[in-house]
């Protein structure tokens, strides 16, 4: 899994500046992965979509410091269309 936040300057047209995401774990191998980020958070919902190799629904990931916080597990061929996560 890749996600990656970036700062543009529009006016000028650059780059401010770029930081990768990653967690090697799992992946989906179909409906693609949904990723919605949490306002205010370096915190990230994922929507796995279907068949990932942890069998994982949707995980509740802080990215910087590389730590699930939350994980929906389902048994075999389980799979979601879309995740979402409402704060309180």
């Amino acid at each position: 899994m890749f996600r990656g936040s970036l700062k543009l300057d529009q006016i000028n047209k650059k780059l401010i500046s770029y930081q990768a995401f990653t967690l090697d774990q799992q992946y989906s191998a179909y409906m693609g992965s949904m990723t919605e980020i949490i306002p205010d958070s370096d915190t990230f919902l994922v929507g796995w979509g279907g068949r990932t190799t942890q069998n994982a629904l949707f995980s509740l990931i802080d990215f910087p410091n590389r730590k699930v916080l939350f994980e929906a597990v389902a048994p075999v061929d389980a799979n979601t269309y879309r995740a979402y996560w409402f704060a309180e």
